[in-house]
């Protein structure tokens, strides 16, 4: 979300930019970092190969076939008719919150980061470090509308006697939605994949964000864990607030359903990451995204899909980190 309103803003005002927000040619896929005077090693090992399947997307496939007979076998996609959530505010002042969520990432980008952004800063080809700046900062102001948003929440929640679970039972079946949601979603990516390796004839790329190619090519210094915690901290708070507590919120008050409101909200989800994220990968986004609206739907409470979103975010990290050093050390052996 965030960088496809830095690249719109910048598409006007060419003041700042990030990495992962630019339409051209990505990198190859990821390369670790090269020891001594060797030169950066690609890690073969996280690209896939055209018209075939490995035998992880085979274990996935046989994980993803459990989780969906364990969701439809006991009945789990059942939700409430009717929105077990106090209403915090009408459908018109969603679509403010909506809007304003946006204007602030772009007021971030556009006046605020540049006050903090190198001297060298180039906006066709910024620095890792500018790049993080840049995010924060939009994530800075973001954070307000957010609080606004929370008081909003919170003064309903005190008014109603809508029945939901508590915030550690939420956080805790978010953790098991994820368990649920993380095998299907990454068996729809290698189906979609294989797919696309099929019609175009060329490999794709298993890490399918561009956040995490950039950072697997830097040293782990201070601006990586900067990242890192816009990343798994701030990210998912701001995105499920604009995505579940925001856009699918103001669905349901507008008298759709949960499951049109769900799947609605989940394909504009992963069509707003179209800038950073590989094409066969759009598809299992909104997979994830469908897991993230159910159980908000299910708990009633925004910290389920919080907690599901950032231990997703913090999981693909942590293997992504361990892919590439298991890699550069297989490249040192003789």
């Amino acid at each position: 979300m965030y960088a496809v309103v830095v690249w719109a803003a910048l598409a006007v005002v060419p003041v700042g930019s990030t990495a992962w927000a630019q339409d051209e040619p990505a990198a190859p896929v990821i390369a670790a970092p090269p020891a001594g005077d060797q030169p950066p090693v690609e890690t073969a090992v996280l690209r896939g190969e055209a018209g075939r399947f490995t035998v992880a997307d085979a274990v996935m496939l046989g994980l993803a076939a459990l989780s969906l007979g364990i969701f439809f076998g006991a009945r789990l996609w059942r939700l409430p008719r009717h929105s077990n959530r106090p209403e915090a505010f009408p459908p018109v002042v969603g679509v403010a919150l909506y809007i304003a969520i946006y204007l602030a990432a772009i007021l971030g980008a556009l006046f605020i980061a540049p006050a903090f952004v190198s001297e060298s800063f180039d906006a066709a080809d910024p620095a890792f470090q500018d790049s993080v700046i840049v995010q924060a900062c939009a994530y800075l102001l973001q954070c307000l509308v957010a609080i606004v948003f929370f008081v909003l929440v919170l003064r309903a929640a005190t008014q109603s006697t809508e029945q939901r679970s508590r915030l550690w039972v939420a956080g805790m079946l978010g953790g098991a939605a994820l368990l649920l949601t993380w095998p299907v979603s990454q068996a729809v990516a290698a189906a979609a994949g294989f797919v696309q390796t099929l019609l175009t004839d060329e490999p794709i790329r298993i890490l399918a964000h561009e956040t995490l190619r950039e950072m697997l090519e830097r040293p782990a210094d201070g601006w990586f864990f900067a990242q890192a915690v816009l990343v798994i901290v701030f990210a998912p708070v701001l995105e499920e607030v604009l995505y579940r507590g925001i856009f699918q919120e103001t669905l349901r008050r507008l008298g759709l359903g949960a499951w049109p409101a769900i799947l609605g909200t989940s394909i504009f989800f992963a069509a707003m990451h179209w800038t950073v994220v590989e094409i066969h990968a759009l598809v299992s986004l909104a997979v994830l995204s469908i897991g993230f609206g159910w159980i908000y739907e299910k708990t009633g409470r925004l910290t389920a899909p919080i907690v599901m979103h950032a231990l997703f975010n913090a999981g693909n990290l942590g293997i992504a980190m361990l892919a590439s050093q298991t890699t550069s050390a297989a490249a040192l052996l003789p």
